[in-house]
């Protein structure tokens, strides 16, 4: 029989060789840290950024702002370029915010999977991953992509006021015309300091044992520290996997379920809003296009070529300002302080599609542990490991990175706002977004049904599974 030294060897392949349980050492990940302090300091100086831009912005709405003139392409992909940018920076405090949960629950004795849903997770004895924390986290999550929808706002106010849209030649000219403004940088600037201050706590809170993302290398730090760091079998959340067929996550891990059923009430949710509003649309707007990019309506015109959109102008206020100057009526126009009102709604409804791609996560975080499982069957962990780039390494991985964006973007496209017209809900857009969460729905599905193949038992990064079948295979080798 093989002493427990050799099977520390094994669970980190590619690192140093241990004698003794107490002289184990591990992968501490020092480049993943460094990474992850840089990438927090890049998000406070961007969140600091965002709210500097929302205090200077010279936007004060009377109706005669001067306007930004945007193409119906640009206009759009800069939003969808500013969600990026806020995938970029949720990643990062995420990684952080994962990791504090991991050894949070490795203190309490309640770490079973390597992976877990840190904000469906909670944390015992942790406030930084606690219940409130974890809300908290989740509410600034939805506020980052909320309010990158608001930052660039359209902005039609002067053709409608000196009645210009009657000119098909100037509505072409300036129904894209837009403005910046103020609540949607103040607002993005403060969500991302509160996920920074978030992750600051998180590192405050304890000391990561090691900042590395591989199961292989939680297993050994947890083996380093103690056996009880370990979920006990009782308590486990996995089910009891047979020692013979491959099984999926979904068969081996309950909470499968529920992301599941998260994606798919989502889906759900967007067939009875599209089933909705594609009739309407068509009764008011017959003539109305179905362009992937949106083109503005002044929503006066049946026979309005322009993209079929309802308008919710319950958001929109008297001008007095415009009133005023020009000594007439004119059009009624949404505040800034309406414009905060729509971006809670935004907040609200897109926390929906929010959870439902974080859900997602579980399903490929435990596909990714297992392939690195798998890889250790031969002796073999790449040097080249690094869990800065491994989401991008894995395709699963990449693809949700795509989605999550896109998603968001889409969703901001069908229901999008005009300082002069209110929100705009439009159908063909709203259409494309249930057909890209359709594919998401099917996706997070493949994902939780697929069997990968392997020459060692499935674990999906159970550590005690991991632990276990290890020293079987080391008591079965020659002595």
């Amino acid at each position: 029989m093989r002493s427990e030294a050799e099977y520390h060897e094994l669970a980190n392949s590619g690192q140093e060789t241990l004698q003794t349980p107490s002289d184990v050492t591990y992968e501490k990940g020092s480049g993943t840290r460094q990474a992850c302090l840089i990438g927090l300091g890049f998000s406070i100086l961007v969140g600091i950024t965002f709210f500097v831009l929302g205090c200077v912005v010279p936007h004060k709405f009377n109706g005669e702002d001067d306007a930004i003139a945007f193409s119906p392409v640009v206009l759009e992909l800069l939003t969808l370029g500013i969600d990026f940018a806020v995938l970029i920076i949720t990643e990062i405090n995420g990684y952080i915010h994962s990791l504090s949960l991991r050894w949070a629950l490795s203190r309490e004795g309640r770490l079973d999977f390597n992976s877990s849903l840190r904000l469906l997770t909670v944390s015992q004895k942790t406030p930084a991953n606690g219940l409130l924390a974890n809300i908290a986290y989740f509410i600034t999550l939805s506020f980052s992509y909320g309010a990158s929808s608001v930052i660039v706002v359209r902005n039609t106010y002067v053709i409608q006021a000196e009645d210009l849209g009657s000119s098909a030649e100037e509505w072409k000219k300036h129904s894209h015309d837009a403005n910046f403004s103020r609540v949607g940088p103040l607002s993005l600037g403060i969500a991302i300091l509160v996920q920074c201050a978030l992750s600051i706590w998180c590192l405050q809170s304890q000391t990561f044992a090691s900042w590395d993302s591989s199961p292989l290398t939680t297993l050994a730090a947890t083996r380093s520290r103690s056996d009880s760091l370990l979920t006990q079998p009782e308590i486990s959340e996995s089910r009891s996997s047979p020692t013979n067929g491959r099984r999926s996550p979904y068969a081996s891990r309950p909470r499968i379920r529920l992301v599941l059923v998260l994606v798919t009430i989502v889906f759900l949710a967007f067939v009875v809003w599209t089933a909705l509003l594609i009739p309407y649309g068509i009764r008011n707007q017959p003539n109305g296009n179905w362009a992937f990019f949106p083109t503005s309506t002044n929503g006066n015109e049946v026979d309005d070529p322009n993209t079929m959109t309802i308008f919710l102008k319950f958001f929109k206020v008297h001008n007095e300002v415009y009133e005023n100057r020009h000594g007439g009526l004119g059009p009624d126009y949404v505040s800034e302080a309406n414009l905060f009102g729509i971006l809670l709604l935004y907040v609200v409804l897109q926390s929906f599609i929010t959870i439902g791609l974080h859900s997602a996560e579980l399903q490929i975080l435990m596909l990714r542990d297992e392939s690195l499982w798998q890889k250790s069957a031969s002796g073999y962990m790449s040097r080249s490991f690094s869990s800065v780039t491994a989401p991008l390494q894995s395709p699963p991985n990449a693809a949700l990175l795509l989605f999550k964006p896109i998603l968001h973007w889409l969703f901001a496209v069908s229901l999008s706002v005009d300082y002069a017209q209110g929100m705009a809900m439009r159908a063909p857009q709203t259409a494309y977004l249930t057909a890209a969460w359709a594919v998401f729905v099917l996706f997070t599905y493949g994902l939780s049904f697929y069997r990968p193949n392997g020459a060692l038992p499935q674990t999906y990064g159970r550590l005690d599974t991991m632990r276990d079948k290890e020293l079987e295979r080391l008591d079965s080798g020659p002595t």
